[in-house]
C-alpha cells in the first residue's frame, strides 16, 4: 500500500461573502486527478481506496460520499470509463462510512491512467444551495491477477512500481450562472484552477508492495444474510459462506492491518475487529467477545448455553481452515441467531 496524497471535492463559496462583494466568494466547482504510469512489463490491477473524516454527532451528506454526490473517471486512452460512485468499503465509525474505493484499476505494461474523482454535478445543481466538501486522502492497493475460471482465487504477490502524480483541478462558476435554467446563458465569466498535491513520501516513484483482492469475501458474508437468518439458511452455498474457505481467497502470506466492522447478528447490530495474518482471516478476540456478550446479553442466554470465548477461539480455527471448527461455529451462530 502507497498513501499518495490529500484530496477535496468541492462545490461551494469559496468564501462567505456576501452583497456587493459576492464576486469574491464565487461558488468553485473542485475534482481530484491522478495520474498513474505503469512502469513493470507486465500488467498491473490497482485499488484507490480513500479515507474522509468522520464525525461522531450526526452530519449531513455534504461532507461524505453517497450514491449520488460524486463519480469516478478512469481512463487510459481517452475511453473515459464512468463509475457511479465511490464503493463503500464496509469500514465505519459511528456508523457513518470511513472508507471508500474505486476496485481493480486495469493498467497495462507501460502504460499511462488518468482517474478522477468529481462531484456528480447532474445531481448537485438540483439542490437549491451548493454546500458539498468531501475532504480527506487517498491510497493505491495492488490487486492481484484474478484467475478467470476461479474468479476468488489469487496469484501471489509481487510488488509494482508505478509514477504517481496529483492535482486538484476545478472551475469558479460565475455569480450569475443558473443551474435549473436548460436555455442559453451568455456573457458569463468561468475561471479555472488546477494546482499540484504532493505526495505523502515527496516522490513519484511508487513502490506498491501491499495487496488485497478487490473484494473483501469476509466482509461480503458479513453483510449478506448469513448472519441475519443463520448460516444454514445459505445451504445450497455453503462451500462459498464457510468460515473455513474464506481464507482460501486471500494471497499466501498476506497480512493486513485490523478492520473495524460491523455486522447484524439477527436483530441485534454489533461491531468488531479483523485482520489478515500470514494469509488467514484473523478475528480479533477482544471485540469478539464484547460483541457476543451484547447478542448473549439481548438473547439471554447464559454461558452455559453459549461459551464465548470458545466460539471465538473456534471462529479463529474455522478461518484458518478447521472444518470441525466450522461446523461448530454455525451451530452456535444459529443458537444465537
Amino acid at each position: 500500500m502507497a498513501i499518495i496524497s490529500n484530496f477535496e471535492l468541492l462545490y461551494k463559496p469559496i468564501a462567505p461573502v456576501t452583497g456587493p462583494s459576492a464576486e469574491v466568494g464565487r461558488v468553485v466547482v473542485q475534482g481530484y486527478f491522478l495520474e498513474i504510469s505503469n512502469l513493470e512489463n507486465r500488467d498491473i490491477k490497482l485499488i484507490l481506496r480513500t479515507r474522509t473524516p468522520v464525525r461522531v454527532i450526526p452530519s449531513s451528506p455534504n461532507t461524505e460520499f453517497t450514491n449520488t454526490n460524486n463519480t469516478v473517471a478512469f481512463d487510459i486512452t481517452s475511453d473515459n470509463v464512468f463509475s457511479t460512485t465511490m464503493t463503500s468499503a464496509g469500514e465505519q465509525i459511528a456508523g457513518k462510512q470511513l472508507g471508500h474505493y474505486v476496485p481493480c484499476l486495469f493498467i497495462p505494461a507501460g502504460q499511462t491512467a488518468s482517474v478522477a474523482i468529481l462531484p456528480n454535478l447532474a445531481n448537485l445543481f438540483m439542490s437549491p444551495t451548493a454546500d458539498l466538501a468531501i475532504r480527506g486522502y487517498t491510497e493505491l492497493l495492488l490487486s492481484s491477477n484474478i484467475d478467470s475460471f476461479s474468479p476468488l482465487t489469487f496469484s501471489d504477490p509481487e510488488t509494482a512500481r508505478i509514477l504517481v502524480s496529483a492535482e486538484h483541478r476545478g472551475t469558479f462558476l460565475d455569480p450569475q450562472f443558473d443551474p435549473s435554467y436548460s436555455g442559453t446563458q451568455t456573457n458569463l465569466d468561468f475561471d479555472q484552477l488546477s494546482y499540484s498535491l504532493n505526495t505523502a513520501n515527496g516522490k513519484a516513484l511508487q513502490v506498491i508492495n501491499t495487496h488485497a483482492p478487490c473484494n473483501d469475501p469476509f466482509q461480503n458474508l458479513l453483510t449478506s444474510n448469513a448472519l441475519i437468518t443463520g448460516m444454514r439458511s445459505l445451504a445450497p452455498t455453503t462451500s462459498e459462506t464457510s468460515l473455513s474457505t474464506l481464507s482460501d481467497t486471500l494471497f499466501k502470506g498476506a497480512n493486513s492491518p485490523k478492520r473495524s466492522t460491523g455486522a447484524m447478528v439477527g436483530a441485534t447490530p454489533v461491531r468488531f475487529k479483523y485482520a489478515v495474518k500470514d494469509g488467514k482471516y484473523v478475528v480479533d478476540e477482544e471485540s469478539a467477545l464484547t460483541a457476543l456478550n451484547l447478542i448473549m446479553k439481548r438473547k439471554r442466554l447464559t454461558k452455559k448455553e453459549i461459551d464465548a470465548e470458545t466460539l471465538v477461539k473456534n471462529i479463529n480455527k474455522a478461518l484458518s481452515g478447521d472444518k470441525r471448527a466450522d461446523k461448530y461455529v454455525n451451530e452456535m451462530l444459529d443458537t444465537l441467531i
